[in-house]
């Protein structure tokens, strides 16, 4: 019961973890066009 539950946030801060790094990562890339604009 635990386990699962535990499993569940897992998944959920993994595949967080993953929109916070391409949203990052689309923001670093955007920033450059900003700048020498």
């Amino acid at each position: 019961m635990f386990s699962s539950i535990l499993g569940h946030l897992d998944a959920i801060g993994s595949s967080f973890t993953v929109l916070l790094t391409t949203q990052y990562y689309i923001v670093a890339g955007e920033l450059p066009v900003f700048v020498f604009w």
